[in-house]
Order: C-alpha cells, then structure tokens, then sequence
C-alpha cells in the first residue's frame, strides 16, 4: 500500500509564506522564581528530557507571547471563530477545546472593542523588531497512535529553531475570560489589552532555511 494513503494528516512541511492571517497576541513576563506554570507540557512532552529541569536546566523566566491565529488560508486547516457585530475586531469570541471535549474548552476569550484604538491602523512588522524572535524546540516524542491522533513527533533528537515573521496592520482591544486549565494549556492570568492584526501575513520556516 502507498504509504502517503496510510496517513490521516496531510503532511505541511516548512515554510510557510505569506499565509494569511488574523492574530490576536499579548506579552507578560514570566516569573522564574514560580517555575514553568502547570500545562506548560503535553503528556508527550512531560515525559521527555528536556522537561526535567535537573536534565535541562532551571526556567530563568522572561517575557513570555500568547497567540492566537486565525488562518484565512492554511496548509494543514481552517479555524471558525465566533463572529461579532462589530468589524474591530470582527469576532467576538475565541474557544480552544480539545477535539474529543468540544464542549470543555479550555480557552475561552471575550473580545471587546475599544473606541479609537481598536481599528488597526497601526502598521507592525516583526522583520523590524531588534529582538530574537526565534522560536527554540526541543525534540518532541512521538505518540504510538500519530496517524490517528496527528502527535507527531520530531524526525530526530535534534534541536530546531522557528521564525515567525507577521506584517500588516494592527489594533488594541479589551480581552476578558479563560485562558488555560493547567491542564490542556498553562492558566495564565492575562486578562487586559490585546493586539489584533487584520489580514496579517505570516511566514513560518525553519531558520537556516
């Protein structure tokens, strides 16, 4: 049998460019003193090496990106947010849930409008931040089941470096709700203001690519 026949998942190598896209993200800074909070890993990844920080070394804290993303196009999937009234943002809630409990999710975000400052006039690129924005992974394990349960793991026990470039336009609004369980997703305390980007352009590569 072809074996492109036996995988569930189509498979989306990188990189990705120029994929269209709604964000909504937010920063805070990580206080190394508590640890990596609870749901930082998936069962998969809890049982790895680099969890273990006698292995890995101690988390040292740091500013730490929630996002969100939207695909208006994708090579692996679309994802349906709940729409809203208003056109900023154009969506008035965000649920993540897991596919066998999507009626537990385990975020839950209400969006609200702010008056002037939502309308994303604001033009942003990542490719002028003086910051590292690379995004550093460690090998993940693979789960027995990956072609039913799409956890597929890394090809090797190499680490690798991914670099997330979004341009476009972007705005502030008011976010209130549930972000994590600590169990699904780490609980983090984020309620406040959050940037949107409308009908961003992302690329995703693999960096040396």
């Amino acid at each position: 049998m072809d074996k492109s026949q036996e995988r569930k998942f189509k498979p989306a190598p990188s990189p990705w460019k120029n994929i269209r896209a709604q964000v909504v993200f937010s920063f805070a800074r990580a206080n190394h003193a508590n640890g990596l909070p609870q749901g930082s890993y998936s069962d998969l990844e809890a049982s790895a090496p680099f969890s273990d920080p006698e292995k890995s070394g101690k988390f040292e804290g740091g500013f730490s990106l929630i996002m969100i993303v939207r695909y208006l196009e994708s090579p692996v999937a679309k994802f349906e947010f709940i729409p809203s009234d208003a056109n900023h943002p154009p969506y008035r809630q965000i649920k993540v849930s897991l596919p066998d409990t999507p009626e537990e999710p385990f975020v839950s975000l209400d969006l609200q409008p702010i008056p002037l400052i939502s309308r994303p006039l604001l033009p942003i690129s990542t490719a002028y931040v003086p910051m590292n924005l690379e995004i550093v992974m460690p090998p993940i394990p693979q789960s027995e089941n990956w072609k039913e349960n799409g956890l597929v793991g890394s090809d090797n026990n190499e680490w690798r470096s991914v670099r997330v470039d979004i341009a476009g336009k972007t705005g502030v609004i008011k976010v209130r709700g549930e972000l994590g369980d600590g169990i699904s997703f780490p609980e983090l305390n984020w309620n406040g203001l959050w940037f949107w980007v409308d009908d961003a352009k992302m690329s995703c590569m693999n960096v040396g690519e």
